[in-house]
């Protein structure tokens, strides 16, 4: 695998780019610059590529401050001369804010998490003459919070396929237990030492 840096490392145009031995090339040009960091920390994929040009592209959500969320997968794109156009075939991913936000903290940047997935959508994008994007089936996931850490849990996992824009048939859940007792504690056990009978000992002085 061949990595290039283009551009200065500073520049906001900055971007990386990996070629692979099976002839795949990925394009790194997300740039992710946590809250309060200086400069930007990690580049996430945008497309990957092959040889005959076709492309994969992936879209973003960066309206949460502190938070880069992958919000669209594009498939059978084009390479069209530098400008990426994007597929018909896609895979979207939905959010809810999360109960458990939760903050981290690398080279004075803060990297948050507020959201938590609650769908995985597949679908095929047209025109909005023809209704925009056509959903085929989705995957739900379901949560609970963790009585010991507070956390988010996924309890179960849903797939659906779409009858239509507004209806939708479901299989039933697939569902995740986990072990999550209230955290307790208990006193400590009392011991009690019998003291030694020492006529069963001899004197040996």
């Amino acid at each position: 695998t061949q990595v290039t840096e283009v551009g200065d490392i500073d520049s906001p145009n900055a971007y990386f780019m990996a070629t692979f031995q099976n002839g795949l090339t990925a394009y790194y040009k997300t740039q992710v610059k946590p809250l309060s960091a200086r400069a930007t920390l990690t580049w996430n994929e945008t497309w990957l590529e092959d040889t005959d040009g076709d492309v994969i592209s992936y879209n973003y959500d960066t309206s949460h401050p502190g938070e880069v969320l992958l919000h669209e997968i594009r498939y059978s794109g084009q390479d069209d001369h530098g400008v990426i156009k994007d597929g018909r075939q896609a895979i979207r991913y939905e959010y809810e804010t999360r109960p458990d936000i939760d903050s981290s903290f690398l080279a004075g940047g803060e990297t948050r998490q507020t959201q938590r997935i609650t769908a995985i959508v597949m679908g095929v994008e047209r025109a909005k003459v023809f209704g925009g994007f056509q959903k085929k089936f989705e995957y739900e996931f379901h949560y609970a919070t963790s009585h010991s850490s507070g956390r988010s849990l996924l309890v179960a996992v849903t797939r659906c396929e779409f009858v239509d824009q507004n209806s939708k048939e479901c299989d039933a859940a697939t569902t995740i237990s986990w072990q999550d007792g209230a955290v307790s504690f208990s006193a400590p056990l009392a011991y009690s030492v019998q003291k030694p009978d020492q006529s069963q000992y001899r004197d040996w002085q």
